[in-house]
């Protein structure tokens, strides 16, 4: 083991040992549920614990551990994760996430916890580790009222385990509290998230044959980005791949004829991360092409890798082009619509919220910490390209903390795709959760928090404020689809510091899990008191 040291020893064995060591991409559960109940199965006949398994036909697995005596009457607590992980990695070779675990590592810091080459699986999987600790800690003397663990499927790809609960099949219908543990900052409650929905343009374009006399092939390609969660870190200065292809690409197409041919990059559920294109020019060109390309490059690695500044936003991004072999391209006129319409895309943050600049101003005149419930409020992540055959895809991803400015965008996004006839189609979109922050719910589990967090924070100054924040997070969740499914259900989203999600360099801070694990405890201890 790794982490055997770590704190709380029960979190990170699970964590390590059942979570890490089994593949568990979205649609590849199955492994991982089969483990997770068995290790529950034993623990419970080891100790006495009465836990009961259920599972509904989407795959989705429900845990329930009795209420101590005399408690039997007060409603359960669930707290909710999700099983499935973003595959992501920076290794030459690949890494294959049908076979391989996930390899733990401490950095030399001691402070958090990443993975050789992948990302860790934090999200969710010590979302899940803490709440099957807290499910068979047989430490636990406090009475405490029944507690229901949800681990669910396909989060990842669109909430599917959420949007299909089968709550007769799990027996949920007296769940009427639910923490989600997803959340992914300390000091931070979630009380909402935002709605959701991805646009598909496609389009078929005829090919030019190859002519290797008149012309040159350039394989151009934009890769070592950071990339990141589409949602949490959609503010940050990140780059796309796509995008930085389609602003060189269009700088170039300005003074030269330019061809395209076979445009690939991004992943679902993250920033793009790497692309890459094939172009062709006239031999005539070519010498020109190679200033023009030299230029636009200059230009941008200034911005994302300015030595003058104190941080780089992009450090290893590597914009590298080549001599390759002929291929069939789409003509100049097509080519222009191709890279006009990845160009004119809008990615990133759309719009802040003016609300929480208010306060922020409000705060820097005052000194004093102020409440900031939403930031980013809309926003559009240009997340895949694809070239097969004769067609051309792209995928966008958007969402919105407002129902209203959500559609709106939805419309703007569409008549991209419109005015240049692209076939567009577009996904069943998810809606938004806003819960209201005054609930007794919300403010128990604030209570509870906060008094936690005062004490971590005079050992674990590296935690930060002791504000506890009431945030709207702008990304999708599960949590979108239990108020449909759970009538009356009443929610929050808290979890450990995650930092770096969907990308290779994500990290799990250890102080925070144990943090949380100690709130999540004091929670089901005074859980009572509200009724």
């Amino acid at each position: 083991m790794v982490l055997e040291k770590l704190e709380p020893e029960l979190v990170w064995s699970i964590f390590e040992n059942i979570i890490a060591t089994t593949p568990h991409i979205s649609y590849h559960e199955e492994e991982l549920r089969t483990k997770l109940k068995e290790f529950v199965k034993v623990k419970s006949k080891e100790n006495n614990l009465g836990i009961t398994i259920l599972q509904d036909d989407k795959g989705n697995v429900l845990f329930r551990r009795p209420a101590s005596e005399g408690l039997e009457s007060i409603p359960p607590m669930c707290l909710q994760a999700h099983m499935d992980m973003v595959p992501v990695t920076d290794l030459p070779g690949g890494f294959d996430f049908l076979k391989n675990p996930i390899q733990p590592h401490i950095q030399e810091n001691k402070e958090w916890v990443d993975a050789l080459g992948t990302n860790v699986g934090g999200d969710d999987g010590i979302g899940v580790a803490l709440a099957l600790a807290l499910l068979v800690d047989t430490s636990i003397t406090y009475k405490h009222g029944p507690l229901e663990v949800l681990a669910t499927v396909e989060e990842e790809v669109g909430c599917f385990g959420g949007k299909e609960l089968g709550v007769d099949q799990l027996n949920m219908q007296n769940t009427k509290y639910l923490i989600n543990l997803d959340g992914t900052w300390t000091g931070t409650i979630g009380f909402g998230n935002a709605a959701g929905g991805s646009l598909y343009f496609n389009k078929k374009f005829k090919r030019l044959p190859k002519d290797d006399e008149l012309y040159k092939y350039l394989h151009l390609s934009v890769t070592g980005l950071i990339s990141g969660h589409p949602g949490s870190e959609i503010h940050l200065p990140r780059a796309n791949a796509i995008k930085i292809i389609s602003r060189i690409l269009s700088y170039v197409s300005q003074e030269i004829e330019i061809e395209i041919g076979n445009w690939n990059g991004g992943s679902p559920s993250i920033i793009a991360k790497n692309s890459d294109v094939i172009i062709r020019v006239k031999n005539e060109q070519y010498d020109k092409i190679e200033k023009l390309l030299s230029k636009v490059k200059q230009d941008i690695l200034h911005y994302y890798q300015n030595e003058e500044e104190d941080w780089q936003f992009e450090p290893n991004m590597k914009i590298e082009w080549e001599d390759t072999q002929p291929i069939k391209v789409f003509s100049n006129t097509d080519s222009k619509i191709i890279i006009s319409t990845l160009n004119i895309i809008p990615h990133g943050p759309l719009e802040i919220s003016p609300y929480s600049l208010t306060k922020l101003y409000a705060m820097y005149l005052s000194g004093k910490p102020v409440e900031v419930s939403d930031n980013v409020v809309l926003s559009s992540n240009l997340s895949i390209v694809r070239t097969q055959a004769n067609k051309v895809s792209i995928t966008i991803n958007f969402q919105g903390n407002d129902s209203e400015e959500f559609e709106r965008l939805f419309h703007v996004l569409k008549q991209i795709g419109e005015i240049t006839n692209w076939n567009i189609e577009h996904s069943e979109f998810r809606p938004a959760w806003n819960s209201s922050k005054n609930s007794n719910f919300v403010q128990f589990v604030k209570e509870q928090y906060k008094n936690r967090y005062n004490a971590y924070k005079l050992d674990h100054p590296e935690l930060g404020s002791n504000h506890i924040n009431l945030f709207r997070f702008h990304w999708g969740m599960e949590t979108s689809y239990f108020p449909e499914r759970l009538p009356g259900i009443n929610m929050v989203s808290i979890g450990p510091d995650v930092q770096y999600t969907h990308s290779p360099r994500e990290r799990i801070h250890i102080t925070s899990v144990e943090l949380l694990y100690n709130i999540l405890n004091d929670i089901l201890k005074n859980f009572k008191s509200i009724f």
